[in-house]
């Protein structure tokens, strides 16, 4: 009873820093609609853009046991998930002649040399989606998550969130409400 009574806690505390912290990620939307109440003729795109780099969900996959991955096995878990090289040299998950997420070297560029992948050294990569206005972005993140620990699995790699905390079933939660709020957030620019 005590152990509930600190988990409620507990989850109050992670709940109230979560909107604490979306309050402050998204003050400069919270002005636009407070402006966009009193003036009608605003500019939403700068507004667009200067969200932009929380439009962006990251996973992290690094080696566990030394600096690189194998890249054979690298190359294997890649085609076991069924991924396309873009023209971009990045890697793309397709569903429906659209891109799902997108997986990328984890240091810049960034890209992949197809040709040499089976001969190359990655010391890890990135799974990344770009939340849009449409609530297709959950079934984005959790395909992403199920391809990501598929892949980490097949590379025995350690999966970490984009600021490289072990991935928990808290920290993949907040994610969720991470990108429902950017969601929610963007479908009301669009009005």
């Amino acid at each position: 009873m005590i152990a509930d009574a600190k988990i409620n806690i507990f989850i109050f505390i992670l709940s109230v820093g979560y909107l604490s912290l979306s309050i402050y990620e998204n003050r400069q939307f919270l002005f636009f609609k407070i402006k966009r109440f009193f003036y009608k003729n605003i500019n939403q795109q700068a507004v667009l853009s200067a969200q932009s780099s929380y439009d962006v969900v990251q996973l992290i996959i690094k080696p566990q046991h030394s600096d690189f991955f194998d890249s054979l096995l690298f190359e294997t878990g890649i085609k076991k998930l069924g991924l396309v090289f873009g023209e971009d040299q990045f890697f793309h998950k397709i569903h429906e002649k659209k891109i799902i997420y997108s997986v990328c070297h984890l240091y810049p560029p960034g890209t992949f040399a197809q040709q040499q992948l089976d001969r190359a050294s990655y010391s890890g990569c990135k799974f990344f989606l770009v939340i849009d206005q449409r609530d297709f972005n959950s079934f984005k993140f959790d395909l992403l998550l199920k391809d990501a620990q598929a892949l980490a699995e097949h590379l025995d790699a350690i999966l970490i969130d984009e600021v490289e905390n072990p991935l928990t079933h808290m920290s993949i939660e907040f994610i969720k409400q991470k990108i429902a709020l950017r969601s929610y957030y963007k479908n009301l620019l669009q009005e």
